[in-house]
């Protein structure tokens, strides 16, 4: 019998799913980081923990972000079987759901439980499977600093809009702000002559690192900024001994997935973003 389990101390939540967490880093690997950055990051009270457990086993994790307007369900299933018990705890505790994200066949069979919806996101799972191999490209890359706040903050807004991500804007100073506080550097910038030119990020540990938020302004593009500077932080984090490297792409953009193909990246899976009506 399935039984959900909720978690008030993210501590003890990472502690109790690592196993299950372990056992596929790449096809968990959101859901690890994740949980990781809710144990040190002031978004923990704003998040939801659960453990899905079925013979005394961890079969599953869910985390729910709840910052009004978006309420969104972050998915990871064994299988769809323990859909159902899950969809049971959700309608009790966060009836105003808005969204499910994770692996497509998990997170669809839950949305079609929980009522209408529409695709928000398609997206691949990406992990590095060789090299990395990088571009010939003018420049160096650099972790961001305070000083880049400002751009910081414009370019991720047009990252945002540009890949219609199901974020709040109003929350980006705030996480910016944060991010530029850890520390381990999480923001990345490619610059040429003394000018950023190219951005990205990343989040994780030794474990498993997740690559994100990659964008070149448009009078930048098509100099392979963005792929030098993404192959250059994955060489870095080799170096460091970081298991796995992975990222998500919009399956639909030929130009990004190409890009990272180049790289020595490979799709494992695919994930998407389901919006409630």
């Amino acid at each position: 019998m399935t039984r959900i389990e909720r978690y008030d101390n993210p501590l003890q939540f990472a502690a109790d799913c690592r196993d299950f967490l372990m056992q596929d880093l790449r096809a968990r690997d959101r859901s690890y980081v994740l949980i990781n950055s809710a144990c040190r990051s002031a978004e923990a009270g704003h998040r939801l923990l659960y453990r899905v457990v079925e013979h005394d086993q961890t079969v599953g994790v869910a985390l729910i972000v709840t910052r009004p307007p978006i309420r969104r369900l972050m998915l990871d299933l064994v299988d769809a079987n323990h859909v159902p018990a899950l969809v049971d705890t959700m309608r009790s505790d966060v009836p105003s759901l808005t969204s499910v994200m994770g692996n497509l066949p998990v997170a669809q069979p839950f949305a079609h439980a929980w009522g209408e919806h529409q695709i928000h996101s398609h997206m691949g799972c990406l992990a590095l499977a060789s090299g990395p191999h990088v571009p010939t490209a003018a420049g160096h890359f650099r972790p961001a600093t305070l000083a880049d706040t400002d751009l910081l903050h414009a370019w991720l807004t047009a990252f945002i809009i540009d890949c219609r991500l199901n974020e709040n804007l109003a929350d980006l100073p705030r996480i910016i702000a944060e991010r530029l506080a850890a520390p381990e550097p999480i923001y990345w910038l490619w610059e040429v002559d003394g000018e950023p030119v190219s951005l990205c990020a990343r989040n994780g540990d030794a474990n498993v690192t997740r690559i994100g938020a990659v964008y070149t302004p448009p009078d930048q593009r098509g100099r392979s900024y963005a792929g030098s500077l993404v192959a250059r932080l994955c060489t870095q984090l080799r170096a460091q001994g970081v298991r796995e490297i992975c990222l998500t792409t919009d399956l639909s953009n030929p130009t990004s997935n190409a890009l990272y193909h180049r790289i020595g990246f490979e799709r494992f899976g695919e994930s998407v973003e389901l919006v409630f009506e």
